[in-house]
């Protein structure tokens, strides 16, 4: 492992640029909805999956910070892309 460094997995759903706010706030809601009920959890459960619904600026911030990690590790390992 790598001393103070994390990993999680994470799934989110992302749509092109550009999307009106609108239709990202109905569709952040219509996937609230879905994961609060029972046998959607369930069944994410049974994969290994825990709901842990948000808004739109949480994902996006998860997003940055992952990219801020993976880039700082991949600088101090010296890793290259081919």
């Amino acid at each position: 492992g790598v001393a103070g460094f994390d990993m999680a997995q994470w799934v989110g759903l992302l749509g092109p640029a550009g999307l009106p706010g609108s239709v990202v706030q109905r569709l952040n809601g219509e996937i609230h909805q879905a994961l609060a009920v029972p046998v959607v959890r369930e069944r994410l459960a049974a994969s290994g999956f825990e709901p842990r619904p948000g808004t739109p600026q949480e994902l996006g911030v998860l997003i940055r910070e992952g990219i801020a990690r993976w880039r700082a590790l991949a600088f101090t390992m010296k890793l290259q892309l081919d």
